[in-house]
Order: structure tokens, then sequence, then C-alpha cells
């Protein structure tokens, strides 16, 4: 099991040559990154392509080697504030930065380098908790070699498969791409502040890689350089030589200190007059006023009472993650215990870090005993209380979703790579480890696939209608030999509808009639409570459809709905069982007899009609052979 120990005496640097044979290096490596690239691209292997509002960063890219900040309008769209006339983006300026020196290469591209940024980040970021990882662990002298490679070779995989980070590289979107470059930052950040810690020897070189990590992370998200901003004076005099203040050696050390601390100095001053060009001051980062959100409506940007509701969503336990349809494992709707302190009638999805990523928690609370106990250095003890300052900031924000969950993980992984320094690890606990790192990938890929089929919004319809195929059942209608009437080409007897009238061959929101992955050109789509009723036509002896309900609507938590079908007498010919968002499609064939009429009906349930959306897709009148 895990036990606590006390920590090193002194500082061990890291071990030479790989931390892992290269055979099992080589093949994480290949995995992580054949993983991430089929996720960025949606199984497609095109890196280079559009994606939600990605060109917002080419603007910006263009506009500031202009010297100006604000971006063309229709390429921000909604999410721009509008200041003075002009558009301005709230995300981050290094994005934009990198589309500068992309499309010097390749002005061809502009516009699609999205994939390409994000993918990056991401495999940066992995490599980055893998040094830290490999530098943590050198510093125990409990555990054996082959306890050190198997704990690497596993933490690093739950890193990259099993923690927020898969689900930002699974979009490219806009609200992804800033986000994804400041956590890599953020993580290169901590992995020098390790490296000054427990290596002195390596300090200066530990400051440069500190300075540059932060000039990443500042301009990409401040609520990821914030701590690294905080830390940078501690770092800059932590453990200068000894003597007295202005003796040579001291003062040639701060010296070349500072001059290492220089992209950090140009990030700061960089995003000094990001903020005056749009806000007129440096120490705004965002206007609402200018914005189609209104915080103070809600209790402010920040708020301490937003807290517990955060906490429940990224820490808690919720039932409904789980399903008994592949695959298995969602994310949940967003819980408010105080709703009036939140965006209204706009709630996303997170997956718990309790179901996701146990491995990394359970890691962490270890490590945060050993900081209580003070047994680690000043340094990362000072770093990890501002990181915590981090977390209580993305959690008080007005906003709770997956991709702010990202934010707790370097908190999360400092208080890991603490624990690893100064802990044994016997058979059983390694072998639970290993448990808990599979499940984690399982749980994460799934719930992050599944998000893609049934809640992206920004994933193409190819993308979506694959998943859908590749995790729900298939369904085909039986093959008939006889006449076949489309119930779309006959004119109904009669109708009635609650929200809006039945349509032929689309759904009730005008989108294509999909089932388990394939789309189909008939049917009529419906939405509770509605009725349509049609003549049978003589000679037709069976009612045959696939019902199902609107992929976009498969993770709305509000939909329960029936199918049925009644006689001309009203009697039911056909009862669905309740349609929630993850039923599967369903094949009715029944059989008429001496029916002349038919009428269907999407009857909702008493818990209301939102997301109750019907489609009897193929469905037709047959002879029955």
């Amino acid at each position: 099991m895990w036990r606590p120990k006390t920590a090193p005496e002194s500082c061990s640097p890291p071990p030479k040559g790989l931390p892992v044979s290269l055979p099992a290096l080589i093949a994480t490596c290949l995995a992580i990154a054949a993983g991430y690239l089929l996720l960025v691209t949606q199984c497609t292997g095109r890196l280079i392509g559009p994606e939600w509002l990605s060109s917002s960063f080419d603007s910006l890219g263009e506009h500031l080697l202009r010297g100006e900040a604000d971006v063309d309008p229709n390429s921000i769209k909604w999410e721009a504030l509008k200041i003075g006339g002009k558009s301005y983006a709230y995300f981050g300026l290094f994005p934009a930065l990198l589309r500068i020196a992309l499309n010097a290469l390749h002005p061809g591209w502009r516009g699609e380098w999205a994939r390409v940024s994000c993918l990056s980040a991401a495999l940066l970021a992995v490599a980055a908790f893998s040094s830290l990882l490999r530098l943590a662990l050198a510093q125990n002298r409990e555990l054996s070699a082959k306890q050190r490679q198997r704990i690497w070779l596993l933490l690093t995989v739950g890193f990259a498969f099993g923690t927020p980070l898969l689900y930002l590289v699974s979009s490219a979107r806009i609200y992804h791409e800033a986000i994804v470059w400041g956590l890599c930052g953020s993580m290169w950040g901590l992995y020098a502040l390790a490296r000054a810690a427990w290596c002195p020897e390596r300090r200066v070189s530990a400051i440069l890689l500190f300075s540059c990590a932060l000039f990443v992370t500042w301009l990409s998200r401040v609520t990821f350089g914030l701590p690294l901003v905080l830390a940078a004076p501690a770092l800059l005099f932590w453990c200068l030589p000894p003597g007295p203040l202005l003796a040579t050696n001291k003062l040639r050390s701060l010296a070349i200190r500072c001059l290492a601390m220089s992209p950090a100095a140009a990030a700061l001053a960089l995003g000094a007059w990001y903020n005056y060009a749009r806000f007129g001051s440096v120490w705004t980062f965002c206007d609402y006023n200018a914005f189609y959100l209104k915080p103070a409506e809600i209790g402010g940007e920040l708020n301490l009472s937003r807290i517990p509701s955060a906490l429940l969503n990224y820490l808690g336990f919720f039932a409904n993650t789980f399903s008994s349809t592949p695959p298995w494992v969602n994310m949940s709707r967003v819980e408010y215990l105080k709703p009036g302190l939140f965006t209204q009638g706009w709630r996303e999805e997170t997956l718990s870090l309790t179901t996701a990523s146990p491995w990394l928690l359970g890691g962490a609370m270890l490590g945060l005993y050993s900081v209580l106990r003070r047994r680690v250095s000043g340094l990362l003890m000072l770093y990890s209380a501002l990181l915590a300052l981090q977390a209580g900031i993305v959690t008080s924000f007005f906003f709770v979703t997956q991709r702010y969950a990202s934010e707790l993980l370097p908190l999360l992984v400092l208080l890991l790579a603490i624990s690893l320094t100064n802990l044994k690890l016997s058979k059983g606990a390694l072998a639970a480890l290993a448990a808990l790192v599979l499940w984690s990938s399982f749980a994460t890929v799934a719930a992050t696939l599944h998000w893609n089929m049934a809640i992206n919004g920004d994933a193409s319809k190819e993308y979506k209608r694959f998943l859908r195929g590749l995790f729900l059942p298939s369904i085909s209608l039986p093959n008939r030999s006889g006449r076949v009437v489309y119930l779309n080409d006959l004119p109904a007897v009669r109708e009635t509808s609650t929200f809006t009238p039945s349509l032929r061959n689309t759904s009730a929101l005008k989108a294509p009639l999909d089932a388990a992955g394939e789309s189909y050109p008939y049917g009529i789509g419906m939405h509770a409570h509605s009725t349509i009723a049609f003549a049978v036509p003589l000679g037709m002896t069976r009612l045959t459809a696939i019902l199902a309900t609107s992929p976009s609507m498969m993770n709305c938590d509000k939909m329960s709905f029936r199918f049925r079908v009644r006689d001309e007498r009203g009697v039911v010919l056909f009862e669905s069982e309740v349609i929630r968002g993850k039923t599967p499609a369903i094949l009715m064939d029944i059989p008429l007899g001496s029916t002349t009429e038919v009428t269907l009906q999407a009857d909702g349930l008493s818990d209301g009609f939102d997301c109750d959306h019907a489609n009897w897709i193929m469905a037709n009148f047959n002879e029955g052979h």
C-alpha cells in the first residue's frame, strides 16, 4: 500500500538514461500521439482543416503585425467583445503569435491551423508531465528501478488518457486552443520549479525554462499564468549564493537570473499592452459590459458562494454518468446548488475527476499530507498555495464546464509529484494503481467520445455518424418483396401538435433523420405531444418503421416520451418503452389486420416536453412479404 515517508535529505539528479526500456518508451509515445491524432482530426487523420472560430487567431495575428489588437468581426462572430465599433477577442494571445509564424510558412492554410496547434500543445503537456514524473521518482530512494519504470509508464498513460486534457484535444475549437496551451505552459513551469527545488546545480537553466513557460502560459490563459507570475520573485531569489547582499558573486548570480527571466518580462509587457489596447487599462482582462454575458447580474465574475457547486461537479459522484448502452460512460449535465449565481438557461457538462481520474486524486491527497507535514521544500510549498489560489478562482467563476476542470490539474499534479518523492509502494498497491489508470483511461475516452457524438455541436456530421455507428446497435428494415408505400408520400387525414407541426423527411429540428450512425431519406419528424393520422392503403398488411430520437438530443436529461400507434377505434397497436436520450433505435414492424386508419403519436410524459423529439424513420405500409 502507499505509505508516507520522510522527504529525502538531499536532492537526487534525474536518473541517467531512459526511465523505461526503449521499446516501451517508443510504444507509449506512439500510442499517445496516435490517440491524440485520431481525436483532434475526428478520425480523419487530416491535421489541416477548419475548426469553429479558429480563424480569429489568424485575424488577430495579422492585426498584431499592424500594432492593432482587434479582430475581423466575421472571424469571431458572437464571441466578440464590441468596443468602440471594433471586435476584440477575450482569448489569449499566444495562439495568434503562433499563427503569425505558421501563416508565414504556408499562407494557404490560413484559418486551418487549430488542430496542429492543439495537438502540439497536448503532446508538449504530456512531455512536461512525464519529465516532472521522472524527476520526482528520482528523489525516491525507497522504490526499486523496476517500480519507478512501471509507475512512470502507468502515470504517463494516465495523464494522457485519464484527465481533462483528453477532452481539450478532442475538439480544436476556439474555446479549447488557448486553454490547452495554458495547461502546457503551466506544466512546464511546474517542472522548472521542481527542478530548481530538487536539483540546485541546474537552477539557472530551470529559471530560463520557467521564464519561457511563463511566456506561453500568461499569453494563453491568465488563470494558468497567475501562479507562475506570483512565484517568479521567489524563484529569482531562491538559494542565492551565501554572503553579504551586495557581494560580487551574489550580484552576478542575480544578474544572470534576471537575464534568464527576460521572456517572462516580455510576456508581462505584451499582456499589459494587449489589455490597454482593448480596454484602456493594463489591469482589465475582460470587459463584460461589451459582452453578451453579464456576470454582474448573477453575483459577479467571481463569487466564493459558487465553490460548493463547482466542487460538486468537478469532484462529486453522479449515477447518471454511467449508462447501460455503449460507450457506457458519459459526461453529466452540470448541477448547481445555487442556480441564481450561474449563467441562466445554459448548462454544460462535466466528468467528475472522482470518476475519471481517481489515480490522480489519490496521489494528490497523499501529496497534500506531505505538504501539511512540511515534508517538502519551501519553494514547492509556496507554489502549492499559489495553485490552490488558482483553483479557488476557477471554482468561484460564474460558469462550470469540463474545459475548466483542466485548471485543477497543475495543483493535483504537483501534489502527486510530491507524494512520489517520499512514498513506498507495495506490489498490491502497484496493481491497484494499474487498475485505476486503466479505468481512468477507459472512462475518460468513453465520455469524451460520447460528448463528441451526442453533444459537441462543432463536431462534423460525418464524425458524429461514425461514432453513432460505432457505439449504437445497428438496425435495419426487413426486406419486402411486395409493394411498399412510405407515409411521407401520403396526405394526412388529420394532425395535431403542441410545439411544431410534424415534418416530412426531417426531424422536428429540420435535421436529417439519423439512427445508429446511418442517415435515411424518408420519415416523419414529430415533437411531443403530436399526432398524425393516415388511411391504410388497400392491400397493406403491416406498418414498419425505425423509431429513434434526434441525435442532438441524446444527452438531454429532460427527454421522456413514448411512441404509440392507434387504429381508427383508438385501440393501441404499438407502444414503445419510455424513450430517453440514450435509448437505442427500435424496429417497429406490426400487423394491421383489418385496420383502415392508423394514428402515429409522440406522447410526452408528465415531466414536461423538452427534447421530446420522435422520428418515425422510413415509416411505411407494406404487404408483409
